[in-house]
């Protein structure tokens, strides 16, 4: 999607348990101390995490395993309504607005081959063209650690075997033609004020 904008998009991607959430809040700091109005999205939104969450205890299934297809087109729809009703409208406010995942991690996640990535690339077309996508790369088993630490339920993507088969993927998928915007990897494997100085640090050569 062209420019029609003059707020700054930046999208946090990367494994289960490389600390995104965090650093997105000390990106927030960052350019609020600096003046900017700045809004974080989260995706998928909590209005489909409610709703899945509703579909798979009512019909006790898993819909990443038993119907890919259904959650794959559902989270599509999330993503369009938040971009549409949030993302876009900030940005023409001259915000910054900082997205926890983005269709980049359902190119990962959900995609099984070169088809179905150039499919779904292509179906995201309505997505703003971001000024950087940082991604944060740590090994699994720091990752997982991490995981463990919140105490929350853990997703089929938070095991051992799902961050080991999903780190390599990432790291293919920035060097991929799909994209025509910066792309930068940042070690999250150190402290969150080591992380976030990092992070500012590669953020800044394009904001």
């Amino acid at each position: 999607m062209d420019r029609g904008y003059t707020g700054k998009y930046i999208i946090l991607e990367g494994n289960s348990g490389t600390g995104k959430d965090s650093q997105a809040e000390l990106i927030r700091e960052y350019y609020e101390n600096k003046g900017y109005e700045v809004s974080i999205i989260k995706e998928p939104s909590q209005i489909y995490r409610d709703f899945e969450a509703y579909i798979e205890s009512s019909a006790k299934v898993d819909l990443s395993e038993s119907s890919p297809m259904f959650r794959l087109y559902s989270i599509i729809g999330d993503r369009y309504n938040q971009v549409q009703g949030k993302v876009i409208q900030d940005l023409k406010k001259g915000k910054v607005v900082i997205s926890v995942r983005s269709y980049i991690s359902m190119l990962v996640y959900q995609c099984e081959n070169e088809f179905e990535r150039l499919l779904v690339n292509f179906v995201h077309s309505f997505v703003p063209r971001p000024d950087i996508i940082v991604l944060y790369d740590a090994n699994e088993d720091i990752c997982l650690q991490r995981v463990l630490a919140r105490g929350t339920k853990m997703t089929p993507f938070d095991k051992f075997e799902s961050l080991k088969k999903f780190r390599p993927l990432y790291l293919d998928i920035v060097k991929s033609h799909y994209f025509d915007f910066p792309f930068e990897i940042v070690d999250a494997s150190g402290t969150l004020s080591q992380v976030a100085e990092e992070t500012i640090k590669k953020i800044s050569k394009y904001t």
